[in-house]
């Protein structure tokens, strides 16, 4: 994912650039699927038509344009609509370990059931909350996080 946006809800971005090729195009739709409740492709106008096709109505299409002197034309194809389609697991694990721990101390279970493998945990939030639910606390999650790049990359 380009872009992601946690506002609300998880909106993933994915840019298609003039020098893009499209070979992960197909993986990278049923990916985001499982977890974004909206996507949008930003294209280049030579890629517009082919990725088109391939992406699911839910999408939203942004094509872009560079004109003669070098600026950049967005042009919205489609809105985007809410996925309705996510995988609540997928959702789970965009945790780490210790917000799922934490997610899990502040329902009130015990620490032995922390504790136990982190497929154990995710399991145990699907099966304890609504995924309406699931979302709001991995988006405020997400949104916590400080220092979650590695130094190469500040």
């Amino acid at each position: 994912m380009d872009i992601a946006v946690l506002n609300g809800h998880l909106t993933g971005i994915e840019i298609k650039a003039e020098a893009d090729n499209l070979d992960r195009l197909e993986r990278q739709i049923i990916s985001y699927g499982q977890v974004v409740q909206k996507a949008v492709l930003i294209v280049a106008q030579n890629h517009l038509e082919k990725s088109v096709e391939k992406l699911p109505e839910w999408w939203g299409v942004i094509s872009v344009q560079t004109g003669p002197r070098g600026g950049i034309t967005f042009k919205k194809q489609r809105q985007p609509k809410r996925n309705v389609d996510t995988d609540s697991i997928a959702i789970a694990r965009l945790l780490w370990r210790g917000e799922a721990q934490e997610i899990m101390a502040e329902c009130g279970t015990e620490t032995k059931l922390r504790n136990r493998p982190r497929a154990d945990l995710y399991e145990w939030l699907v099966a304890n909350l609504s995924e309406e639910n699931l979302i709001q606390i991995v988006l405020q999650k997400l949104k916590a996080r400080v220092n979650w790049r590695c130094p190469e990359q500040l």
